[in-house]
């Protein structure tokens, strides 16, 4: 009974602060993390284009987007308002063993594990789009600058007709980084 009414509180708390907009339009507007998408995409010589089309498809440019995998598959998506609430998530995750993604570019447990990265350092955007250029550099390493290496960033083929269509998106609403020019 006691794990039935912490169960409910908790699906209670997350559902009381559900909701995907809040970060996509002021985001986008104030272009408040532009500079942390140039100095990834600078640093491990990546496409800053590309970057921004990820932190769209993946979180909508939500630094405390987490979403819960099963079997391949998203099943739940939370959109907590601060960092706080996005801790009080991870934390639940994380003590259950789910699998997750988290933050703007939705960096995956397995990678967070096989990285030894902090999991709560990944609600920081700066430190996530780091983190997603880095995963991103080692697949085009692996494949190739390519469609394939972008859809093994999220393990689906059609992944890369959702950034395909997020790269459009970004360039007719003209929200790209100005001080970096990045092939």
């Amino acid at each position: 009974m006691k794990r039935i009414k912490s169960l409910l509180f908790i699906i209670f708390f997350i559902i009381s602060f559900y909701n995907k907009d809040i970060y996509a339009e002021s985001a986008i507007q104030k272009h408040q993390y532009n500079y942390c998408f140039e100095q990834a995409a600078m640093r491990y010589g990546v496409n800053v284009k590309l970057l921004y089309a990820i932190a769209k498809v993946e979180s909508d440019f939500n630094p405390y987007a987490i979403n819960v995998n099963a079997n391949g598959r998203s099943i739940k998506e939370y959109y907590p308002e601060n960092k706080y609430q996005a801790k009080m998530v991870l934390d639940y995750l994380l003590s259950h063993g789910y699998n997750f993604d988290v933050g703007i570019a939705q960096i995956n447990i397995v990678n967070i594990k096989r990285w030894g990265l902090d999991p709560y350092s990944l609600l920081d955007p700066c430190y996530n789009l780091d983190v997603s250029a880095r995963l991103l550099k080692n697949l085009i390493d692996r494949y190739g600058l390519n469609w394939q290496a972008i859809w093994h960033y999220n393990g689906r083929p059609s992944y890369a007709y959702k950034v395909y269509h997020a790269l459009i998106w970004l360039q007719n609403h003209d929200i790209y980084a100005t001080s970096y020019r990045n092939p």
